[in-house]
């Protein structure tokens, strides 16, 4: 976690300064030089391409006058790199014919340097992606070293004598040996997929709306496509707000469950037992059940569809003591009648222990932890 969240940082500081604060910083700067008029001498669209995509880039070159001195130039805004959308280039280059008249606008500090458009438009946004990985760095730094903080003042954090997790490769299926078991999703899975998912998304969204607002900057107003655009754009609003819900999820006291069994037949019992590291007077209750659930996949036309189910549940603790939260064990009896675990191509029969920890003004902690049922002439 430490690496992972290291790498953001590391990537949003180094691409913050070039991509975003210089741009802006001499886009402000600019807007106190003078007025020069100068010829475009070519302008055309440059072409990169690297791997299986191809980036495009403004290559305008101009000529000016400044204190009797002739300088030429080929900067056209202050936005570094190339990037996606040929038509938006193509159509700067075509406002910029060979041999035309134009504004530019000259460094009297240092003449050598000009631009031709220093107003702050839609491509300066992309400088905002750095900012993200910077913002989501940091915090995933401070929230990996509080929970190691929380980790190292927690006591033994050891369940059955083991005192860390066992590698499950280790051990047979349907192992009888205690273990520790691991979270079908962690916050962190959560978190990392969402946040990828967010960035992908709203780098779709973010080039589509540089296309319309450009349309619209030109009087071209297409109605249709900005109102089949507006729940994609408020999709990308919702999903970097769902990944820092899981961001801020990190922070929770992070619960640690085993079992004196892997797995138990029908109608057997088995230990569990559990720990908290962190801060368990946070939560203002704390829910664990045992429960069984039921998949489904079929095909519905060209999409496949996966139902699911709960067909039983066992409460096996429930209490709003932040005492008895920060360690406890419960003997859990499997009901008999019930169906053992199960996984064909399209049916699944599922067990696993939920735990469920409300905390006030937070996100909860909401974690599974998968066991298996055997059948009932297991037992025997």
């Amino acid at each position: 976690m430490f690496l992972f969240f290291g790498v953001f940082l590391g990537l949003g500081l180094i691409l913050t300064c070039p991509f975003l604060i210089h741009p802006l910083w001499k886009q402000r700067a600019a807007q106190d030089w003078p007025r020069m008029p100068c010829t475009i001498v070519s302008s055309e669209v440059k072409r990169h391409s690297g791997g299986d995509s191809t980036t495009y880039g403004i290559h305008i070159v101009y000529r000016y006058h400044f204190n009797n001195r002739m300088f030429q130039s080929d900067r056209y805004d202050f936005i570094t790199g190339s990037s996606s959308g040929f038509k938006s280039k193509k159509m700067a280059v075509d406002a910029h014919p060979p041999g035309s008249q134009r504004v530019c606008y000259v460094n009297p500090v240092n003449p050598s340097e000009a631009v031709l458009r220093r107003d702050l438009h839609a491509g300066y946004l992309a400088g905002i992606i750095p900012v993200v990985f910077t913002v989501v760095g940091a915090a995933g730094l401070f929230v990996v070293r509080r929970n190691k903080l929380n980790v190292g003042a927690g006591g033994s954090n050891k369940i059955f004598g083991l005192g860390a997790p066992p590698n499950p490769g280790s051990l047979p299926p349907h192992s009888a040996l205690p273990a520790i078991l691991a979270p079908k999703n962690s916050p962190l899975k959560k978190f990392i997929f969402f946040f990828v998912f967010a960035v992908i998304w709203n780098i779709v969204i973010f080039i589509f709306a540089s296309q319309l607002l450009q349309g619209w900057q030109k009087g071209a107003v297409d109605w249709s496509l900005a109102l089949f655009f507006i729940p994609f754009f408020l999709a990308g609003i919702v999903l970097p707000g769902i990944a820092f819900y899981h961001l801020l999820a990190l922070a929770n006291p992070r619960p640690r469950l085993g079992v004196s069994s892997q797995c138990v037949p029908l109608g057997g019992s088995f230990t569990l037992r559990w720990e908290f590291s962190g801060r368990t007077s946070r939560i203002r209750r704390l829910h664990i059940r045992l429960a069984g659930q039921e998949e489904a996949t079929y095909q519905r036309g060209t999409s496949t569809i996966t139902d699911k189910a709960i067909f039983a549940t066992l409460n096996i603790f429930d209490t709003t003591n932040p005492l008895e939260m920060t360690s406890g064990q419960a003997t859990v009896v499997v009901p008999s009648s019930s169906m053992h675990s199960f996984a064909s191509s399209n049916n699944k029969i599922v067990w696993f222990i939920q735990l469920h920890g409300e905390i006030n003004w937070w996100p909860d902690i909401k974690e599974e932890f998968e066991i298996v049922v055997l059948p009932l002439e297991a037992a025997q």
